[in-house]
């Protein structure tokens, strides 16, 4: 049998295949048919646990690693109970201690967020998992507010600035069609030039998802923009073509 760790790591992680998040199309029946049945044979108490858990999770479209078990455990059963969430939040700079009242878990920018009303600032305010510590739920009840949005991971997209975002500009030598299909799990928007030509805005975290993308896509693009990213790929292209080079 599944320890409770092991047990909500399975549900969830099929849970995301069977809403699309981390497998194709193919395969997102079979997920949901196992987590219905991994669902059935578990105990009450854990079987609590896993749907308060699912409950309060928004799950977008986007890849990303799952939380680790031990925070998402506790945040689910704090936004289940409708308690006070404690805990230390660390930025790059210095580390806080936050008490909110928690709303939903958000998978968004390939990272997760605890989406939740910060009382001290009197806002919503969104926190990553990976960054908090000592999390510790309250006695003291409240009652829940109203989202500001019914489409959460969309309303968050739009206005998000948990992290720092860079913009990517390509024209990408494929139908707008094809590439939407190709490069679903970036975020971004898709522009018509042309029956075989699109731009592409990428909104990333990072460099390396988009490389790493655009080099199993095997899609042919040009980089409009920034200088940054059109270096960062000229320095590690220049690194293979050096590991490709026959032995002397």
């Amino acid at each position: 049998m599944f320890e409770d760790d092991e047990a909500i790591a399975a549900v969830l992680s099929l849970k995301l295949a069977a809403n699309g998040a981390t497998v194709g199309d193919e395969t997102m029946t079979s997920a949901a048919r196992a987590e219905a049945k991994i669902h059935r044979i578990l105990p009450p108490k854990l079987r609590r646990t896993v749907d308060a858990l699912i409950s309060t999770t928004d799950i977008s479209s986007t890849a990303g690693a799952l939380p680790e078990s031990g925070t998402s455990k506790t945040v689910a059963e704090a936004v289940a109970a409708q308690r006070l969430l404690r805990f230390d939040h660390a930025t790059t700079s210095h580390t806080t201690q936050r008490e909110v009242e928690p709303a939903r878990l958000v998978r968004l920018q390939q990272r997760w967020y605890l989406f939740s009303w910060d009382r001290a600032r009197s806002d919503w305010r969104t926190f990553r998992l990976d960054r908090m510590s000592n999390v510790q739920i309250g006695d003291e009840r409240f009652h829940p507010r109203a989202l500001p949005a019914d489409d959460l991971p969309a309303y968050l997209r739009a206005n998000f600035r948990g992290v720092p975002e860079r913009t990517v500009v390509l024209t990408l030598h494929e139908s707008a069609e094809h590439a939407a299909d190709r490069l679903y799990r970036i975020d971004g928007t898709i522009e018509l030039i042309s029956e075989r030509e699109c731009r592409y805005t990428a909104h990333v975290d990072s460099y390396e998802w988009l490389a790493l993308s655009l080099t199993l896509t095997d899609i042919e693009f040009t980089i409009e923009s920034p200088d940054d990213f059109r270096a960062y790929l000229a320095l590690h292209a220049s690194r293979m073509l050096r590991g490709a080079r026959p032995p002397r």
